[in-house]
């Protein structure tokens, strides 16, 4: 599911997810704000609701790749859970 937020795009897990068992009611989702490099000078900030760092960043990865964005390098966490 995908959500306009002010200039950024916000990015959530499909539901499908977390009915197929692969996580359960008791997994706390956090927002993550990463940075998606378009350019040499130029970043997308993507809000991600994931578990982890790691998830946002694998879930911002596929997004971008799925809306065809060409990144410039590798994604980052902006700002997030510690």
């Amino acid at each position: 599911m995908h959500h306009a937020t002010g200039g950024k795009t916000s990015v959530g897990v499909d539901e499908a997810v977390r009915t197929c068992g692969i996580y359960d009611e008791r997994v706390e989702f956090e927002t993550f704000t990463v940075a998606i490099p378009i350019s040499a000078s130029f970043t997308r900030h993507l809000d991600v609701q994931a578990p982890t760092a790691d998830a946002a960043l694998l879930l911002a990865t596929e997004h971008a790749l799925d809306t065809g964005v060409l990144m410039h390098g590798e994604p980052w966490i902006v700002k997030g859970a510690g």
